[in-house]
């Protein structure tokens, strides 16, 4: 518990940057549009739309923390 006995947050490690895969999918899109490569478009398209569904989780877990913290701060007043 954190001081006084009020709440207190917890930070939780985010690991990897979350536009590697959004990027590296581009990437592959590209190489495999170059070589005409069907299969490698495909697999750059999921690579990009994990890399989308990782950084919108990334922002909703952003904010609900900085609800949380706001919470706290405000617990922690009274």
């Amino acid at each position: 518990s954190g001081p006084r006995g009020g709440l207190r947050c917890i930070t939780v490690p985010t690991g990897r940057p979350k536009w590697k895969s959004r990027v590296k999918g581009q990437v592959k899109q590209a190489v495999g549009a170059l070589v005409d490569d069907q299969p490698l478009k495909d697999e750059g398209m999921t690579d990009e739309t994990v890399g989308k569904a990782e950084e919108a989780v990334g922002t909703a877990q952003r904010k609900v923390g900085e609800v949380l913290t706001h919470l706290a701060d405000v617990v922690n007043k009274k």
